[in-house]
């Protein structure tokens, strides 16, 4: 794997080089480096602990490496080929389709969680954190797990379409 060197790359990949396998790693390494720093880059804006930032931080992580980890089994037990433009062309509108599914759900888990919860559930007094936020966070992770599941169900798929 290279990181440093493009033009490396851009010879192996050219040349049919680089396996599926290797194409994995790429997509992982790529992935939860951009995750981190969406994640790092929030840090400062959230009304979250550190430590609660921290583990929302691991948990996304691990979804994420999971999640990729997951496709890339369901492309090789398909038929091992185009893991990275299956991964970017499928996932673009499953992304669409989970991105409606998240907020209709969103929605609703929010608006249940307000009127069970009331106001009081919006913000604790001593850390500015509420039960709402917390809801929140599982919310996003449902929604992620759901994108992989079904992204790989799609690349798992591809080859009997």
């Amino acid at each position: 794997m290279y990181l440093w060197k493009v033009d490396h790359l851009a010879a192996d990949l050219n040349n049919d080089h680089v396996s599926q396998k290797e194409q994995f790693k790429y997509t992982l390494v790529f992935t939860l480096i951009n995750t981190l720093a969406m994640v790092a880059i929030a840090f400062g804006s959230s009304e979250m602990s550190s430590g609660l930032m921290a583990v929302d931080l691991v948990v996304t992580l691990v979804i994420t490496a999971a999640g990729i980890s997951y496709c890339y089994h369901c492309n090789r037990q398909a038929d091992d080929r185009d893991l990275i433009v299956r991964f970017i062309c499928l996932g673009l509108p499953v992304t669409v389709r989970i991105i409606v599914f998240g907020a209709l759900l969103g929605f609703v888990v929010g608006a249940v969680t307000g009127l069970v919860l009331g106001e009081s559930a919006a913000q604790d007094a001593e850390t500015g954190f509420g039960v709402r936020n917390l809801v929140n966070l599982m919310i996003g992770y449902v929604v992620q797990l759901a994108y992989f599941v079904y992204l790989g169900r799609w690349m798992g798929a591809v080859s009997t379409t």
